[in-house]
């Protein structure tokens, strides 16, 4: 994380958790306490008047016990929560701790008056038990007027029909959310898209598999632009199959660039041919009268013969 991120620490004393980077523990590093040392005499010609330089190792940090709840950034947690009902054993431990030792009293049952404390928590760091302050993370309690509330704040700020609410899809995630043992994680965007890609290609690769084994498929395509002058080409197939089903398929919705003459169209519709492995097996293709179909149609016969030659 850069330092320009807001972190939900506050710094409670000397550096800020957003500058508490881990630290290896180098046994070779000398400690504060190593003796200084003379350049005069380090590098002079007298070898016997060198110092004795001592390496000190740092105190090795004893785990806090499973009874101190730890909290920090996502998947770091490098930090032991103080509360009263933990004193006792939160401060054991922290004793034990680089800062602690050298504290050597409890700096955490003192009472802060200012109002803004109540929205931090005192925290140590899991490594040397340096003393933070931890935005606590209050959560309002539920109430249904509140959960209504909420609902609204989500579809007038993404400008959504209120029919949302009612929609099948909508009721069944808020269900599976209900059945996680524990608040499930919101994936992020990339997640999201990644997964969208995968998901489409398992569909269209497990709805191709109906397809009868010598059967034929349909090519229905269309082009069109989008408001922002991004041109794509839709290709829909369908197919009748063994137990004698209708089926249709989204094989692509490619985005076209350059000029939409019929051979670069074709291009592309072969190309998506042959990504889905279904070069032979095209019954017909459909288009709109636009005269660039009728080139697209030929140059796509010339593909498919140049390859049944090969």
């Amino acid at each position: 994380m850069s330092q320009s991120h807001i972190s939900q620490f506050s710094d409670n004393y000397s550096s800020s958790v957003v500058e508490d980077a881990p630290l290896d523990h180098l046994s070779f590093l000398p400690s504060d306490s190593a003796q200084s040392v003379n350049p005069d005499v380090l590098y002079g010609q007298n070898s016997a008047s060198m110092p004795d330089l001592t390496f000190v190792r740092a105190p090795f940090a004893a785990p806090p016990p499973e009874i101190l709840q730890r909290v920090g950034l996502p998947r770091k947690q490098n930090y032991v929560l103080w509360t009263d009902m933990v004193n006792d054993e939160f401060v054991a431990w922290w004793l034990k701790t680089e800062y602690g030792s050298r504290m050597n009293r409890n700096i955490f049952e003192s009472k802060r008056q200012a109002e803004c404390w109540q929205h931090f928590n005192q925290v140590a760091a899991i490594q040397d038990g340096n003393p933070k302050a931890h935005l606590s993370s209050q959560q309002t309690a539920f109430s249904h007027e509140a959960w209504v509330e909420r609902i609204i704040t989500f579809i007038t700020s993404l400008q959504l029909p209120f029919q949302l609410v009612e929609h099948p899809q909508f009721r069944a995630l808020i269900e599976m959310a209900r059945l996680a043992p524990s608040l499930p994680e919101i994936p992020s965007s990339d997640t999201v898209r990644r997964r969208l890609h995968e998901l489409v290609m398992e569909r269209q690769q497990s709805l191709l598999q109906k397809l009868p084994t010598g059967g034929k498929l349909s090519i229905a395509l269309d082009c069109w632009t989008s408001p922002f002058r991004q041109a794509f080409m839709a290709v829909t197939g369908y197919f009748i199959d063994q137990d004698w089903n209708y089926r249709e398929i989204l094989l692509g919705f490619e985005p076209l660039h350059g000029t939409h003459t019929g051979i670069n169209l074709g291009t592309v519709l072969f190309q998506l041919f042959q990504k889905h492995q279904i070069e032979g097996r095209v019954l017909t293709v459909t288009t709109d009268n636009a005269s660039n179909n009728s080139t697209l149609v030929e140059s796509i016969k010339d593909s498919l013969q140049a390859l049944m030659m090969m």
